[in-house]
């Protein structure tokens, strides 16, 4: 549904016709249009800066939020628990993306929730939340990249990681440039779930399902590779596990298709955060 205010110069005569008005006037106006009725009851002053299919985004950004406040206080509890050595380079690694994600979400909520107050929210927090989350992914392909490469699985001296560092970095780059692009011209002041309307979204779906490929053949070859059998399996799990976090975004492109437009942002969102917390367990 759609909703137009029309200010025309006119008014009714005697004959209760509109007539085009002569008389030179500023007008001040303050109009605030709201979704729903601000003087119910049952009306949440939360809600009334969304549309009908954005109800609930503030619930979901601070369940999300919460979530990633968990896994920051489990990961931070099991780095203080080893004692006398230094953690693994891996865990560090992982302390720093999972520092990243909570920091983001946490700017992306403010965000949310100064938009559910005033219908603009904070756009230096959606900025800086949007860059966090996507430095956070590509820091996470970089780890994942490292292990299926065999690093800190085998002395340093027989893995090769330059290669992988260079071609890592040219990824992100490209990436990150295509989410800049993607981000300077979009019109939603809350968050773009759908990277199926623009090239810059197919260039970075096609990223994505590049780097799985790579990472599906680093891992074969690491399998190949192992002579135990069971940390064979475990690589193994790891790669079926973490390839369907690479390739997640796709498989969500071809189930929007067949949700309303009415529930597809939230659904959308939601499935998204589920599998953002869910990789980091």
């Amino acid at each position: 549904m759609f909703r137009y205010v029309v200010l025309v110069a006119c008014n009714l005569d005697t004959a209760c016709k509109w007539v085009q008005s002569n008389t030179s006037a500023v007008l001040d106006y303050d109009i605030w249009l709201t979704n729903g009725r601000p003087g119910s009851r049952a009306a949440s002053s939360l809600t009334l800066q969304f549309s009908f299919d954005e109800q609930d985004t503030l619930e979901i950004y601070v369940v999300t939020f919460v979530t990633y406040l968990v896994l920051f206080w489990i990961m931070s509890h099991g780095l203080q628990l080893i004692k006398g050595r230094a953690p693994p380079e891996r865990l560090r690694l992982l302390n720093v993306i999972i520092v990243m994600k909570t920091t983001g979400i946490a700017l992306q909520c403010l965000n949310v929730y100064v938009f559910s107050l005033d219908g603009q929210g904070l756009f230096f927090a959606r900025v800086l939340g949007e860059i966090l989350r996507v430095a956070g992914i590509e820091v996470l392909w970089l780890l994942l990249l490292l292990l299926s490469r065999g690093w800190e699985l085998y002395p340093k001296t027989a893995v090769s990681l330059r290669s992988c560092f260079i071609a890592w970095s040219i990824f992100a780059a490209v990436y990150f440039l295509l989410f800049i692009f993607n981000f300077i011209y979009l019109f939603d002041v809350l968050h773009e779930i759908d990277v199926f309307s623009s090239w810059p979204g197919y260039g970075q779906l096609f990223v994505r399902i590049v780097l799985a490929l790579w990472f599906l053949a680093e891992i074969r070859k690491l399998i190949l590779r192992e002579k135990n059998e069971e940390r064979a399996a475990f690589v193994a799990h790891i790669g079926a596990g973490f390839l369907v976090w690479f390739v997640y975004l796709p498989g969500l492109g071809v189930i929007a298709m067949f949700i309303s437009q009415l529930w597809r942002f939230k659904i959308i969102l939601g499935l998204c955060f589920l599998i953002r917390s869910f990789d980091m367990l």
